[in-house]
């Protein structure tokens, strides 16, 4: 019994530390995938890692030293648009120089979101990242069931016989001589769950690509062997890349047009990265390069 909860034990300490270690790979690319300016190193992480955890940030006038912060916040009311028209700033940390009571948004307090639902990012990378740890899960009970030995049963007058014959197999000899009658000492233990990790890994890579393309980071790569059906796959994905990538910066971006609007602070905004082209452009201006 002690056994088999320790094997229990084993196998729920393995998926977790497989759902944390992509919960960190897609933490560290979200983190790095947008670069600010007007403010500080401290400042854009706990932008960023708000809008990971809650999708949502407060910009406000620090009191007398006339500085930009950020915070949490509560939602107090809504305008008929069902937007926030006031709010209450979360002081997680006791400082005091968050303002407290009701604010006035659009006046006092100025809010964004990274995405047009006004969810977090990490909602729906969790989602992934189930699937995906559900699907690494498969592929080690498929790897574990392929490790069965040989199994081998003799007498004990033919082990050492035995045991020639099965070295000689398994170095590799390309011819095995052997009696008839030793064909019966070599009994092979097979199993009959068939291999499949090839097909698992492709799985998990296509939900790691959804992944990718949601959080707008290029993902797919054109293969000349490949037909022109795969080339137009390659394409439609990186105008979805661009898409996802595009409305995330255009959310940033009306929370930083509104900073300097109401609080008259000048923050900007921009990608990582530049927009991924059509295959068929970024082959043309690798043909360019290579005859200049």
């Amino acid at each position: 019994m002690k056994k088999r909860i320790a094997k229990k034990d084993n196998i729920a300490r393995l998926e977790l530390d497989m759902k944390t270690m992509y919960q960190n790979k897609y933490y560290n690319l979200f983190m790095r995938s947008l670069e600010w300016g007007g403010i500080d190193a401290e400042q854009q992480d706990y932008i960023m890692r708000q809008f990971w955890s809650l999708g949502c940030v407060a910009a406000f006038e620090i009191p007398l030293i006339k500085e930009i912060g950020f915070a949490p916040f509560a939602a107090v009311n809504y305008n008929m648009y069902d937007f926030p028209a006031s709010c209450q700033l979360i002081n997680k940390r006791g400082v005091p120089f968050i303002p407290s009571g009701t604010l006035a948004v659009g006046k006092e307090v100025v809010l964004g979101w990274i995405q047009s639902n006004h969810k977090s990012i990490q909602q729906i990378v969790n989602h992934y990242i189930d699937r995906i740890v559900q699907v690494e899960m498969v592929i080690n009970t498929n790897l574990q069931t392929h490790k069965m030995p040989f199994l081998v049963g003799v007498s004990p007058n033919d082990i050492e016989k035995a045991k020639d014959i099965v070295n000689r197999i398994l170095n590799n000899e390309v011819e095995v001589f052997m009696d008839a009658e030793d064909l019966q000492l070599v009994k092979s233990f097979a199993t009959e769950t068939p291999y499949i990790i090839d097909k698992l890994y492709s799985y998990k890579t296509s939900l790691e690509n959804e992944l990718l393309t949601y959080l707008g980071i290029d993902n797919a790569v054109a293969d000349d062997t490949k037909d022109r059906l795969i080339v137009d796959q390659v394409n439609a994905n990186n105008q979805m890349i661009n898409a996802n990538r595009q409305g995330m910066i255009e959310c940033v971006q009306e929370f930083v047009d509104l900073i300097k609007e109401v609080l008259g602070f000048d923050i900007t905004v921009k990608a990582a990265n530049n927009n991924v082209g059509s295959w068929h452009e970024s082959k043309k201006e690798e043909e360019i390069e290579e005859v200049e």
